[in-house]
């Protein structure tokens, strides 16, 4: 389990890693909800 102080110990580059995947994974379900409704 990650927590936050340990979140305070990564790079910018481990950061920037984890905003991606934030912003695939958001992707992904905005994709599926759209799915689902149309």
């Amino acid at each position: 389990m990650i927590l936050m102080t340990d979140l305070d110990k990564l790079g910018e580059e481990e950061m920037d890693v984890l905003k991606e995947l934030g912003n695939i994974g958001t992707g992904h379900a905005a994709t599926s909800l759209s799915k689902l409704l149309n």
